[in-house]
């Protein structure tokens, strides 16, 4: 079939062919960077709604962690019987990024014997999840802010659902 085509074009086949590479290229390369799996950080009005939409109570939490953390801008908590959720929204990606380490950390020293962990990580989005001794831990950081969030291990989809709402996990 090839040979037919050069045939057909001659000389002129080489630089069609040598398009037709180029522009499948170029046509990859716009898809990559169009598509750059970028996520908004949620601001703390929006986790707000979307917790007391589901159902829940959440708590005005920053004087507890302002001590702490200077850079903290705004904090929210959620706690029931089979759930522990913690927004934080920072003034900067990098203290963001310094609370992400340290709550990975601190999971990572839960672990068991049997555990189970996930990591994801693009551009402003990164999560690290670990199941162990029937609860489920994660964080999640996108920009300035993070989610530290445990739960027991059969409840992971009520923490889903929150995750979903704001923005932080596709459905």
């Amino acid at each position: 079939m090839l040979s037919k085509f050069v045939i057909k074009y001659g000389d002129k086949a080489v630089y069609l062919i040598g398009g037709f590479i180029v522009l499948v290229f170029a046509v990859i390369m716009i898809v990559m960077f169009a598509n750059t799996g970028e996520k908004t950080p949620a601001t703390s009005q929006k986790v707000w709604d979307e917790l007391v939409i589901l159902g829940y109570e959440p708590a005005e939490t920053t004087y507890a962690y302002t001590d702490q953390n200077s850079h903290l801008q705004k904090s929210i908590a959620i706690e029931t019987s089979s759930i522990r959720f913690d927004f934080f929204e920072f003034d900067n990606d990098s203290r963001a990024l310094a609370m992400f380490k340290d709550s990975h950390s601190q999971i990572y020293e839960k672990r068991s014997a049997v555990f189970r962990e996930w990591d994801e990580h693009y551009n402003n989005y990164t999560m690290y999840s670990m199941e162990s001794d029937e609860t489920y831990y994660t964080v999640i950081r996108v920009g300035n802010t993070i989610i530290d969030a445990y739960c027991d291990a059969e409840c992971t989809s009520e923490l889903g659902k929150i995750l979903v709402a704001i923005g932080y996990q596709d459905a």
